[in-house]
């Protein structure tokens, strides 16, 4: 067996080196879909190089404060912590701060304009209301500094209070470089397509990428150009890529999501979906390991660990009422007439433990469930969804068989319709 990184066989690792255990998506924004198949020197360098990288990324700030993620000293990050502008009052600047229970409250910093007029000093103070005690304070510092003579007692007599409530926009620039998080989005659609199709470890692009996460590992000077070719569009809050899944997939749950998908004209495609914030589509090779699946991590965040189902094992789960109806190959009228039973055809044939089986050219059995034959004949199955039920249409390139029980008559098969009620969303 060979690291998926360094591509060496754990036989030559050198310096007590061995397989250790690789979050794909790091456990510090709440990854607990792990692997097996890094050695620990290169998890150490992927640890340091790339994932450290995503953890301290402004964006990941931003996942973190959003899924309510604490660090080591066990704080919720602040993405919006700074000095930011009112958008319609572009001299009044506010802090947004964030308490301890992860809930946010916008400061207004106190403001103090002072304007010489010909009988005097005019003064307007602007406080947030939580500074409203500093008052007399800021009007003694004035006093001072300004040399001015006024009564601060009678002042604040005199006053009348106006609470102004409103919510205005606030507008706030961030820059950041999304290189660095991309690399951590590249390893985790790699590690996930590697642990998923086995062949596709000996891709030439697979090689090519675990070359460079590899570089990466051990410091050496990144490409930009050979790390942003693999990814499709030009974003990562690209939120329309999981819309195709809506029907079927709950887009809301607190979750990570990765979709391992084959896309006709552009070749095997990584979805990787972090909680609902940012979405990538990483391409990852041009050849197509597999038709008419498609591979889904689901990493939960409440319920704190992984699923892992193909489109099959997905639909299984999500359907009700199922419905199986067959195009058969009838030899003649006389066998029509001899299967058909109140024109009912669909019924009594051969089970076993209640899935009809189905048979070969001797009549010995092949396949013991729908399953197995749909498994074997993926790419050739047609989809249709409509209205809540999912069509999966079959036409079988093989002589298959199934049994009659009322006249142990074995009718050939020409296709398989299987009819799924779409009862929930995974």
């Amino acid at each position: 067996m060979k690291c998926i990184i360094c591509r060496i066989d754990e036989n030559e690792f050198k310096n007590g080196n061995k397989f250790s255990d690789e979050h794909v998506i790091p456990d510090s924004i709440g990854g607990y879909y792990h692997i097996f198949s890094v050695c620990k020197e290169c998890n150490s360098g992927l640890g340091n190089n790339v994932d450290n990288k995503l953890v301290n990324h402004y964006l990941a700030d931003l996942l973190r404060y959003e899924l309510k993620i604490r660090g080591k000293k066990g704080n919720i990050p602040n993405p919006f912590e700074g000095t930011h502008i009112l958008m319609d009052h572009e001299d009044t600047k506010v802090r947004i701060n964030l308490n301890s229970e992860g809930k946010l409250n916008t400061y207004l910093i106190p403001k103090v304009c002072t304007e010489d007029i010909s009988n005097g000093t005019n003064i307007k103070i602007q406080l947030d209301y939580a500074d409203k005690n500093k008052l007399k304070k800021i009007l003694s510092d004035i006093k001072k500094r300004k040399n001015i003579g006024f009564d601060i007692d009678k002042i604040l007599a005199e006053q009348t209070n106006e609470i102004i409530s409103f919510q205005p926009l606030i507008k706030m620039e961030r820059t950041f470089n999304t290189i660095d998080f991309k690399i951590a989005l590249l390893k985790i659609a790699y590690e996930f397509a590697v642990d998923t199709i086995k062949d596709y470890f000996s891709d030439e692009i697979a090689v090519e990428i675990s070359r460079n996460l590899y570089n990466i590992c051990k410091g050496h000077k990144i490409d930009y150009e050979k790390i942003d070719k693999f990814f499709i569009g030009d974003g990562i809050l690209s939120k329309d890529l999981m819309k195709m899944f809506e029907d079927i997939v709950d887009l809301n749950k607190e979750r990570h999501i990765l979709v391992l998908n084959c896309i006709p004209n552009i070749g095997m495609v990584c979805i990787v979906s972090l909680y609902k914030l940012f979405t990538i589509a990483v391409k990852l090779t041009d050849r197509f390991y597999f038709h008419n699946n498609i591979f889904f991590l689901f990493n939960n965040l409440n319920k704190k660990n992984y699923e892992k189902l193909d489109i099959f094992q997905l639909f299984k789960s999500i359907s009700g009422k199922e419905e199986v109806k067959f195009l058969y190959h009838f030899k003649n009228k006389l066998e029509y007439d001899k299967c058909c039973k109140l024109g009912k055809i669909n019924e009594e044939l051969f089970c076993i433990n209640k899935q009809i089986v189905f048979f070969d050219m001797n009549y010995i059995i092949k396949y013991k469930d729908i399953e197995e034959i749909f498994f074997k004949y993926a790419k050739d199955i047609v989809f249709n969804y409509y209205k809540n039920t999912l069509t999966m249409e079959l036409f079988l390139k093989e002589e298959i068989y199934v049994k009659f029980l009322s006249n142990n008559l074995y009718v050939k098969l020409e296709a398989i319709n299987l009819y799924k009620e779409i009862i929930r969303k995974y």
